[in-house]
């Protein structure tokens, strides 16, 4: 379970959204060397297109938060469904794509969670069971890598088109 990753996967107008198949991929990679599962996690209204795609990425299982509700972005009430799924599935890893939801949305999903996080990831790695993330600094004239010490779930959000 510490070892399974969960992605918290967009969707737009009832279709999975690009970069999150590409981090679904990269998380099916990362599996491999962390020993786990890869899960998903999908909020929104009519989704379920989206669901049915998701075993072509390697998703071994998906948790999903439907509702007219869920239609239109709403902070307060997604917080809240993507820290209850990590706390009942017990993930080690939250990846997100670092679009404009995913750097409003899991800053405060870290904090409730007590964890740090790594933002702007162009690569992944795993390193002792650790999720290393690579980031550019510095007007991207400098890569480094940087990780998420001693709490889980190590989270880590991904720049979109990098993998």
């Amino acid at each position: 379970m510490a070892n399974d990753i969960l992605v918290l996967v967009e969707s737009k107008e009832g279709k999975l959204r690009k970069p999150s198949a590409e981090l679904l991929s990269e998380a099916g990679r990362l599996s491999q060397s962390l020993g786990g599962s890869v899960k998903a996690l999908v909020i929104g209204d009519a989704v379920s297109k989206v669901v049915s795609e998701l075993g072509t990425y390697g998703v071994q299982e998906a948790y999903v938060a439907e509702h007219a509700e869920f239609k239109l972005y709403n902070v307060e009430r997604y917080t809240a469904i993507v820290v209850e799924a990590c706390q009942k599935s017990g993930v080690g890893v939250l990846l997100a794509t670092a679009s404009s939801m995913g750097r409003d949305l899991i800053p405060r999903v870290a904090a409730r969670l007590s964890t740090g996080m790594i933002t702007e990831c162009t690569a992944l790695r795993v390193e002792g069971g650790k999720i290393v993330g690579q980031r550019p600094i510095y007007a991207g004239k400098v890569l480094v890598d940087v990780t998420v010490p001693n709490s889980l779930p190590q989270v880590a959000t991904c720049r979109p088109n990098v993998f």
